[in-house]
């Protein structure tokens, strides 16, 4: 889905839900969003607010300052120079870049994808069953959190003044190596880089481009610098599973997506992590 259109639709929405005030609460917004197409989580964003604080420039947020318990994200049209309440701003130019996201515009991220699983050795990229809003969650994941580790790498992460390149870590049917491509956002005030697609160094035109653009090519992502610590001491005991620290204690390791399909049917998950403490006197 185009950037306009994304625009659009997250502006029509807001509006068709806003309250006297101009205001919409983002809790509001999710199920039209979905029926008008636009799915947030399949362009790759976690939370809406994420997606539009991609749209600083024309959709402003406030922050809820007298909730006491869940904080209430609120969204309008933006006025030029008209501030009102807690506006969160999205200051691109100065915040530490941490996700893919806030580095490139993927665009429809679901296809961008379903383009790297297309390409790369076959993989069973989903859980039990697939949904056809996110059709590769574990493929998803792996993209995002790859390019959050090659941040933590020095100079994995291949930029010039027109373009950028990171290696993906996955290989073709003919195990050569896969690279995102991307080059210069245009759209100002956006993130700094625009995704090509996916190609492999010297094929096509996107793989002409990535080898004439950069000499070494971007390195693989690293995990370990000591190989010992894959292999198991074969002298040691033999190990014992403590079931209830790798699930329970360890929950929040687990992809909602993997929890949502094994959870008991009578059973709701709550997202928690903006749920404020509350402290009660003791008699």
């Amino acid at each position: 889905m185009e950037e306009k259109k994304i625009l659009e639709i997250l502006l029509s929405v807001i509006d068709s839900n806003k309250s006297l005030d101009g205001w919409a609460d983002l809790a509001t917004l999710g199920a039209p969003l979905s029926r008008k197409g636009l799915n947030y989580k399949a362009l790759g964003y976690l939370k809406l607010k994420d997606l539009i604080e991609v749209f600083e420039n024309e959709i402003e947020l406030k922050k809820d300052k007298d909730s006491f318990r869940v904080p209430i994200l609120y969204a309008r049209k933006k006025a030029n120079g008209n501030k009102v309440g807690t506006i969160i701003k999205r200051k691109q130019k100065v915040k530490k870049v941490t996700t893919l996201m806030e580095w490139a515009w993927m665009g429809d991220f679901s296809k961008v994808v379903t383009d790297l699983k297309n390409m790369a050795l076959k993989e069973r990229w989903y859980y039990k069953q697939q949904n056809p809003s996110i059709p590769y969650p574990i493929l998803s994941k792996y993209l995002i959190y790859t390019f959050f580790r090659l941040l933590k790498e020095k100079n994995k992460i291949k930029t010039n003044q027109d373009y950028a390149a990171f290696n993906t870590g996955l290989v073709n049917n003919l195990y050569e190596p896969i690279y995102a491509l991307f080059e210069k956002n245009r759209n100002e005030g956006r993130q700094e880089w625009y995704f090509c697609g996916f190609c492999i160094s010297g094929v096509g035109n996107l793989g002409k481009k990535l080898v004439s653009q950069f000499n070494p090519l971007p390195e693989r992502a690293h995990y370990f610098s000591d190989p010992s610590e894959l292999i198991y001491d074969s002298n040691a005991q033999e190990p014992q599973l403590n079931w209830n620290h790798i699930i329970l204690d360890n929950v929040k390791r687990l992809p909602i997506d993997f929890l949502e399909e094994n959870k008991p049917s009578n059973f709701l998950l709550k997202d928690i992590t903006n749920m404020s403490t509350m402290i009660l006197p003791i008699c």
